[in-house]
């Protein structure tokens, strides 16, 4: 939790700020495209399906609004410098919060066959418009 350290917020930032740059020197080294998805944490887009355990956890950790809102504050970042850098970023926060299925398994809250299929669908567009190029 970033409370105990708020500096940390920072350099969370610095550090993936760091990763993008290197990632679009080694793919532009290789002539590769570098598209980032930011998969969002299930927590920021689909809270209502894990809601009970989730203010469990809430409760529990003591965590405040200023918490909650860092995982969503450090993505919004994220993209403001993949955009500065110009590298092209998708952002399936949007497309996970419009659905009416669960993106994620209960069981460990990674994404789940839908939430990969949503990501293909993006990932698609993508190639389509390099095959277009």
């Amino acid at each position: 939790v970033f409370r105990r350290s708020p500096v940390d917020v920072e350099y969370a930032s610095i550090a993936a700020k760091q990763m993008l740059l290197s990632f679009r020197e080694t793919c532009t080294e290789r002539e590769i495209e570098f598209v980032l998805v930011l998969i969002p944490p299930c927590s920021d887009v689909q809270r209502d399906f894990i809601q009970p355990e989730f203010d469990d956890a809430v409760e529990r950790l003591h965590l405040s609004q200023a918490d909650l809102a860092a995982p969503g504050q450090l993505a919004d970042r994220l993209l403001e410098d993949a955009e500065e850098l110009g590298v092209r970023a998708i952002d399936m926060r949007p497309r996970f919060r419009a659905s009416e299925e669960p993106c994620y398994w209960r069981s460990d809250l990674h994404i789940n066959t839908l939430g990969h299929a949503l990501v293909a669908s993006e990932l698609e567009a993508v190639l389509k418009d390099g095959l277009e190029d």
